[in-house]
């Protein structure tokens, strides 16, 4: 339930972020929610490695990210892309400050 809530002032952020429509932020909950069940089964494939895991979520999250593009105007996805590089940054530097795993 706490993710749920979680989910969804996520989503009212975003909306306002990227001024959303009510009918685009109606499409774009619609595919997050699509892309959180497929993510969750990825998760829970314990036949997967670890690694085959993380690249069908990074697969998953491309194609989340193609589906939202198809719903937003021209200004929305200027702000959208400006997002996609603020969390790339943060996420590379996360990454950079962990120690390497052992294989």
């Amino acid at each position: 339930r706490v993710q749920k809530r979680s989910m969804e002032e996520r989503m009212d952020a975003f909306a306002k972020i990227l001024n959303l429509k009510p009918e685009q932020k109606s499409k774009v909950k619609s595919i997050l929610e699509k892309q959180m069940q497929k993510q969750k089964a990825v998760a829970n494939d314990k036949k997967l490695s670890t690694d085959d895991r993380r690249k069908k979520v990074q697969g998953l999250i491309k194609e989340t990210n193609e589906l939202i593009r198809k719903v937003l105007d021209k200004t929305q996805l200027k702000k959208f892309d400006d997002l996609l590089k603020q969390s790339e940054a943060r996420r590379a530097k996360m990454n950079s400050s962990r120690p390497p795993t052992k294989p």
